[in-house]
Parts: C-alpha cells; sequence; structure tokens
C-alpha cells in the first residue's frame, strides 16, 4: 500500500438481526525517511576515459534498511570530457529518481566531481586547489585540510633540512585507490598535530639505512594508515615523544629494519599509544634498497621494536621478522588472535646476547619474542602478554620467547624493574626461555633460569 491517507469501515452482520456499519476511521501511512549522501568523485585533466562510479551511503530506520538498501540509485553524473574541460571546474553529483523512491521522503546531500590537473586535490572548506608535489600541498594547508589524489602521483622529497615538519596542522590524505609514490630519505615529522593516509598505496624509498625514519610521531601528534599498502626502506612508523601515537588498521606494511618502532635517545615522561588491527608487517633489513631486493635484503631487523614506556595493543595481525618479530624493551603490550613468524634468516654466533650485555635497538638476543632488557639502558618495566596468539621459528634450534630481567633498581623508589610474559592460550613453537624474569603460561608460572655470567 502507497503511503497517503485512506478511511476504513468495518460491518458486522448477524443472521435475523440488522446489519450495523460503523463510521469511517480515517488513518494515514506515512512516507519513510531517507537520507543519501552522494560520495564526491575526482577526475584527473587528460584522461581519455572516464568511469564515474560514484559511491553513497544511506541513513534510514532499521526496521526499513534491508529495503532501501535493495534499490539500486544510479548517480546522475555530469556530461564532462576530460580532454577539452579545464581544471578547477566542480560538477554536481546527483541520482536518479525512480518509481522505487515514491513512498520514501528523500533528501540528497548531493556529491561534488571535482576536475584538476594536479594529482593532489586539497580541500580547504569549499575551495579546491590542485597540487604536483605532496610537499607543496602540505605547506599550504589549512590547520584541518583533507587531500585527495585524482591519479597517481611521484615526488622526490626535495628540501635542505634532513626532515620536515608538520606542525599543529591536521592533515588526512585519501589516496582515493592511487598510488603516493616518495623518493628522498628525508623524515616527515609530525607534531602536535595528526596526520592520517587511507584506501590506496603509499611508498617511501631512499634513506640511506634502515632504521632511519620515513614518519615520526613526536610529541602529541598521531600518525594513521587505514586501508593502506605501504612500503619503504627507511624505518616505516617512529613514535618518539609524549602522547605520540600511530595507529594501524587494515593494512600492510613492509619496513626497512623496523615497521613499527620508538626511539629511546630522547627522554619522555608520558608514554607512546601503539595501536595495530587486522594488518600485516613484514621487515627487509638494515641495508634494504627497494631497487636492488635480492641482493639488499640482509635479514637484519625487527618489525616490532618498543624500547619505552608506552601502551601498544596488536589484534588480528600477522608479523614476519628474521632476527627478531617483536621486541618489548619497555612499556606493556598486548598482542591477540594474532600470528608471529620468526624465520631465523639472520645469522648470529651461537650465543650472541644471550651471555653479553645488549646493545641498543635490536641488539639483542636472536628469537622470534623478546621482552625485558640486559643493559645499562632502558631503564623501565616491560610487559607483555600473548593470547590466542601463534609464534613460530621457523629454524630449528632457534629461539621462540625469551623473556629477562637484568635486576636493575628504580631509584625512585627501590623496586628492581620487571620483565613479565603471560601466555594465555595461543601456540608456541620452539624453545621458551625465562631468564629471571616473570613468565605465565595458560596460568601457570615457569620456573626462571638463570642465563646471565
Amino acid at each position: 500500500m502507497d503511503a497517503g491517507s485512506y478511511q476504513v469501515r468495518y460491518k458486522v452482520t448477524k443472521q435475523g438481526y440488522k446489519d450495523y456499519i460503523s463510521k469511517p476511521v480515517a488513518f494515514t501511512i506515512n512516507k519513510a525517511n531517507v537520507t543519501i549522501n552522494v560520495a564526491d568523485e575526482y577526475v584527473y585533466v587528460g584522461e581519455t576515459e572516464v568511469n564515474i562510479d560514484t559511491d553513497y551511503s544511506l541513513e534510514c530506520a532499521d526496521n526499513i534498511k534491508n529495503i532501501v538498501e535493495a534499490i539500486d540509485f544510479d548517480i546522475v553524473a555530469p556530461s564532462y570530457d576530460p580532454t577539452t574541460d579545464l581544471a578547477g571546474q566542480t560538477y554536481n553529483l546527483n541520482i536518479t529518481t525512480t518509481e522505487s523512491l515514491r513512498n520514501l521522503d528523500v533528501v540528497v546531500n548531493k556529491g561534488t566531481l571535482y576536475v584538476t590537473d594536479k594529482g593532489i586535490v586539497v580541500l580547504n572548506g569549499a575551495e579546491m586547489t590542485g597540487y604536483s608535489n605532496i610537499i607543496d600541498a602540505l605547506n599550504n594547508a589549512q590547520t584541518d585540510t583533507k587531500m585527495v589524489l585524482s591519479t597517481d602521483v611521484q615526488n622526490k622529497i626535495e628540501i635542505d633540512e634532513s626532515f620536515y615538519s608538520l606542525t599543529a596542522k591536521d592533515i588526512s590524505v585519501d589516496l582515493n585507490g592511487h598510488t603516493l609514490d616518495l623518493l628522498g630519505g628525508k623524515t616527515i615529522e609530525v607534531s602536535n598535530a595528526e596526520l592520517s593516509f587511507t584506501d590506496g598505496n603509499l611508498s617511501y624509498n631512499g634513506f640511506s639505512k634502515g632504521n632511519k625514519a620515513a614518519f615520526k610521531a613526536l610529541a602529541n601528534a598521531e600518525i594513521r594508515l587505514n586501508d593502506v599498502d605501504y612500503a619503504t626502506d627507511g624505518s616505516a612508523l617512529d613514535a618518539q615523544g609524549d602522547g605520540a601515537t600511530i595507529k594501524v588498521y587494515d593494512s600492510n606494511v613492509a619496513g626497512g629494519c623496523f615497521c613499527v618502532t620508538t626511539n629511546a635517545s630522547t627522554p619522555i615522561d608520558g608514554e607512546v599509544i601503539i595501536s595495530l588491527k587486522n594488518s600485516s608487517f613484514v621487515a627487509r633489513g638494515w641495508d634494504f634498497d627497494e631497487t636492488d631486493v635480492e641482493n639488499t635484503t640482509d635479514y637484519d631487523n625487527c618489525p616490532i621494536l618498543i624500547n619505552i614506556p608506552g601502551n601498544i595493543t596488536i589484534e588480528n595481525c600477522v608479523i614476519t621478522g628474521d632476527r627478531q618479530a617483536v621486541v618489548i624493551r619497555g612499556g606493556n603490550a598486548i598482542i591477540k588472535n594474532s600470528e608471529i613468524n620468526f624465520t631465523g634468516k639472520y645469522v648470529v654466533d651461537e650465543d650472541q646476547y644471550l651471555t653479553q650485555t645488549w646493545s641498543d635497538g635490536n641488539e639483542v638476543v636472536k628469537a622470534g619474542v623478546v621482552v625485558g632488557d640486559r643493559s645499562e639502558s632502558y631503564d623501565y618495566p616491560a610487559s607483555l602478554v600473548l593470547e590466542n596468539t601463534t609464534v613460530v621459528a621457523q629454524t630449528e634450534g632457534d629461539i621462540a620467547i625469551y623473556v629477562r630481567q637484568d635486576g636493575k633498581i628504580d631509584e625512585t623508589n627501590g623496586v628492581e624493574y620487571t620483565a613479565t610474559l603471560t601466555i594465555t592460550a595461543g601456540t608456541i613453537t620452539d624453545e621458551i626461555i625465562n631468564s629471571n624474569a616473570t613468565l605465565i603460561k595458560d596460568g601457570v608460572p615457569v620456573v626462571a633460569q638463570e642465563t646471565a655470567e
């Protein structure tokens, strides 16, 4: 029955009695409210074929959602010739009116088709500006800016300094299914700001060593990846400073020496925040060169390295490393429903760091997962919870997990810095070594072995 106003009567009949007919009763069927949000589209001038397949989202009551979602709304695209139309033009994107909409009270929030001759579209409010270079776009961005790629973009980062500083600006970069390919080996530092990348491919190469940070979050800054394939021959994502935050969701990250790491060179009073979900992480090496993979993959790597206080949450991830896969030298970490693969391809002396003082970074015991410390630095507790997580040492004789507490005392309270590992469910293949630390496996304490000399 269509929406509108109706009347209804009822009649009562009984044999031997008079029929009784009621007075009419009026009722109304109201149209259901539906809001259709048409997504924006970006077209690069010079493309000879344009296929506008704009998305839209629906807002409606739950009881009619299945009905409304079954309706095929066609986008009304403008007549656009990419070979003749000028950059900077915009067009409305609407929907067709169909018979299926007659019983719906529809509000359409139109989308916009942006035409540009630059690969990077910067939107400051309603204003659109095109740029060919990401640094130019960042320099001219306002406090809260959205950037969208209209095509694949390749840039060389050419600046005098060893790093580029993004300060007090919140920038979201929608890769829009395209690739942003950066070259230059200059760290992009984010301070008191947010930088996010979504929906596409990101690469950044040209770093002299695999431990050089590609993107670094400093104090009160956040770097986010969502639905991104990201590769670099440097350290992919670095957190350094109070409140520095790294978030990676539904993405794949391939780094040089590290994928996600921290830096203990600058003391902090607070903590860093690391959140990784539904993603994969693989590191290639200290001297890795994307242009010569076969000859430069030296296997000196550790995809996840945390060596300062912080809160680290890893869920539904796959982590693959060659010297180590996960190292927690400080902070509180929890890894849930994940897979940790340790290949052991990096070659070390048989007892390296089992009886020696550890150095910085991942210069520690060769093992799949390492928790704790054995050095004169890194003066803070470290803890890791492995929940329903698989740890596999793929090379026979390699250590799957090594946890170490070295007896250092916190001078502020006289208490020893602790190293704690808790394992719940999951599978561990091969050896687990507990060196003077606290190890609890499936609720049962594991006796510590003294391996120090």
